[in-house]
């Protein structure tokens, strides 16, 4: 997936999720695209700067499960320095 992030005028935190017809011609996939990616983005939001962000899930997603997908925002947000480290 791609994620392009964008800092937040207003410290708070915002996604979005585009996945249009390029994506896929059958909306079943698309939707369930967007349902992995608002679903990995609600386990990980506590731990996300304020921020805007728009993610645009990538064809290769259609064969992964929930865990897979939110290991590689995880992953992405870690390269953005946008993940707040755990304390501990």
């Amino acid at each position: 997936m791609i994620l392009v992030i964008a800092a937040a005028p207003d410290a708070g935190l915002k996604t979005g999720v585009v996945c249009g017809r390029k994506f896929s011609s059958r909306a079943v996939d698309r939707n369930r695209a967007r349902r992995l990616v608002w679903e990995s983005f609600r386990l990980l939001k506590t731990e996300i700067e304020p921020c805007h962000m728009v993610v645009i899930p990538r064809k290769a997603i259609a064969g992964c499960r929930q865990p897979q997908v939110q290991k590689e925002m995880e992953y992405l947000l870690r390269r953005a320095q946008k993940l707040r480290s755990p304390s501990c």
